[in-house]
């Protein structure tokens, strides 16, 4: 059968339960992926647009892997019902054509589109690109309206490279496209679009995730002196409480009072006493005795 828009066809998918169909297709349920090796090369695609699976209709991504679940489980083959529209897949293959010099930096992973774009210098329209770094990745955070960017890239698109260099962060990114605009009036970039509920949900955690360098700055730093190492803190606090424990201790000063008549004057003992100290070790039975260190004054020349 076949119609202005394509030729309806019928194509069955023995699978079982688990088994990746190996095809991704975008929100209208139009195959713009299929992997190689997988159950959908060779029966599928690219522009293929899928209506139902097992006489469903699904209506959106995620119904659709479920129908597929479901014709795993309970008929080990899925009965795609598609239609096939040789120009749209002729367009599709040319618009994501990524040459193989460029191809092979890409780590490619499942429900991302991979794509090859460019952008054309034009005077007086502004790029509008914002982009973020996360760990590795640079991700489109914003493509404004009416501009340059807003006729390619889409938010949350990961760009892997620019004119063939790979990039990882935003700097060397920026620096590029400049480039690209100075000397070729235009750029190149390859891009890995998210196309499934999953890959999208995870850019999203991505681009809502505060960069290290916005956490630093969201607390403010403390001096060294300011805050106590947590383990001084713990041993600081326990010797404190010991001494509080202590009944018959009682702080006495040794520095003189106003008005007192008769100040106490402090008695040094130049004879080197052995005192235990706190730490933070709970069975001090294992502490080892080293003895005294007489230090001796350093004479110079």
């Amino acid at each position: 059968m076949s119609g202005n828009h394509g030729e309806i066809m019928v194509v069955e998918v023995p699978m079982a339960e688990g088994d990746p169909l190996g095809a991704t297709p975008d929100r209208q349920l139009v195959i713009i992926q299929i992997q190689t090796n997988t159950l959908a090369d060779g029966k599928l695609l690219v522009g293929d647009k899928i209506l139902s699976v097992n006489n469903r209709a699904p209506k959106n991504m995620r119904e659709f892997y479920h129908l597929l679940n479901v014709a795993a489980r309970e008929q080990d083959k899925a009965i795609l019902r598609i239609r096939r529209d040789a120009n749209k897949a002729k367009e599709l293959d040319a618009h994501n054509l990524i040459p193989a010099d460029r191809a092979r930096y890409i780590q490619r992973r499942a429900g991302f589109l991979y794509k090859l774009v460019s952008i054309t210098y034009q005077k007086g329209q502004k790029l509008g690109l914002s982009i973020k770094q996360r760990r590795n990745h640079v991700l489109v955070s914003s493509a404004k309206p009416n501009t340059l960017s807003a006729r390619v890239f889409e938010v949350m698109d990961q760009i892997l490279d620019i004119d063939g260099q790979p990039v990882t962060d935003t700097g060397v990114t920026e620096n590029a496209i400049k480039e690209g605009f100075r000397q070729r009036q235009f750029f190149t970039a390859i891009i890995a679009r998210p196309t499934t509920a999953e890959a999208r949900q995870q850019v999203e955690e991505e681009l809502n995730r505060r960069s290290r360098t916005q956490q630093q700055q969201a607390v403010p730093e403390e001096a060294p002196s300011v805050r106590m190492a947590k383990d001084v803190y713990e041993i600081v606090k326990r010797e404190i409480e010991r001494l509080n424990a202590n009944k018959a201790y009682q702080e006495e000063s040794i520095v003189a009072k106003p008005g007192t008549k008769h100040p106490k004057r402090p008695n040094i003992n130049e004879r080197p006493q052995e005192l235990q100290i706190a730490s933070d070790i709970e069975d001090e039975s294992g502490l080892v005795h080293i003895g005294l260190i007489h230090s001796r004054p350093t004479q110079t020349n």
